[in-house]
């Protein structure tokens, strides 16, 4: 398919708890070591963008591989971005998506009360 195509899915507070716990164990608010530029380049790549509001504390940052190498934090997003989609994936409102054709931008917003 070309153009838009939007699916709006929703997370079970399991879910929620669960991607949660996995942002408080790569200490999410504390990401600040991304790769310069290094000396190749690779395509396809993946480009992310990230804003995260925590306990009322916003971070916005963003990242890509496309220059072939990845920090450990950068590693670490990807994982957390990779275990987000995979929840995504197996919602039907997802499912029912037409496929895409060419690129593909994935935007997911989490919202909701995480009880500690």
């Amino acid at each position: 398919m070309k153009g838009t195509a939007k699916a709006d899915v929703s997370f079970s507070q399991d879910e929620m708890q669960n991607i949660y716990d996995k942002m408080r164990e790569i200490n999410i608010m504390g990401i600040n070591e991304f790769s310069q530029q290094g000396g190749c380049s690779q395509t396809p790549s993946n480009t992310d963008s990230w804003k995260i509001t925590i306990n009322g504390e916003t971070k916005t940052f963003s990242w890509t591989d496309q220059d072939c190498s990845v920090s450990n934090d950068e590693k670490q997003l990807l994982d957390l971005r990779t275990y987000i989609q995979q929840i995504v994936n197996g919602k039907d409102a997802y499912k029912a998506l037409p496929e895409a054709e060419g690129g593909c931008i994935n935007v997911i917003k989490l919202t909701g009360t995480i009880v500690e």
